[in-house]
């Protein structure tokens, strides 16, 4: 599909996230498409000036496949911050974290002495989950991001959680 035969209609999107395969394959998949990148290049790691944030219908952020810096982790609040604050103004926005799947280090249900072969995990199990020390910023930053829900800001996390225990 073209970006003329496309029955999308074109999506700006800002976006923030350190460099690595992501950063490489998001503009081949998204542009394709016809949406518009804005922004820093992509995988900078640079965070997004506050017009670029408000302008944008999807403001995609994403973490690198090992526990975030804490430099990347504030400026990404930082950008939550941003669009907190703004989530009241009239245009609808998406926020969307890629995030990796390094949170998870256990999940107590699974290890009860209740559980058996057919005890099976489900989304329920969220809130029960434990992560690595490492990663107590990661999962204060899609808690964040779940927050964020509002009239005008719809908000999720993907890939969260998605190798349980």
């Amino acid at each position: 599909v073209t970006p003329d035969e496309s029955p999308l209609r074109p999506i700006k999107i800002a976006h923030f996230g350190p460099p690595g395969l992501l950063a490489d394959v998001l503009p081949v998949c998204l542009e394709s498409l016809g949406h518009q990148l804005t922004g820093s290049s992509l995988g900078s790691g640079q965070k997004p000036e506050p017009s670029d944030l408000l302008e944008a219908d999807v403001i995609l952020l994403w973490i690198s496949p090992q526990p975030p810096s804490t430099f990347l982790l504030d400026d990404m609040h930082a950008v939550l911050t941003l669009l907190e604050r703004a989530k009241e103004l009239p245009k609808q926005r998406r926020v969307l974290l890629l995030s990796n799947l390094l949170s998870w280090a256990s999940c107590p249900s699974l290890h009860s002495k209740n559980a058996d072969a057919s005890t099976s995990v489900s989304e329920d199990n969220y809130l029960d989950r434990r992560c690595w020390p490492s990663c107590e910023g990661l999962m204060a930053l899609e808690a964040h991001v779940m927050r964020l829900n509002g009239p005008n800001l719809y908000a999720c996390v993907v890939a969260s959680g998605v190798a349980y225990g």
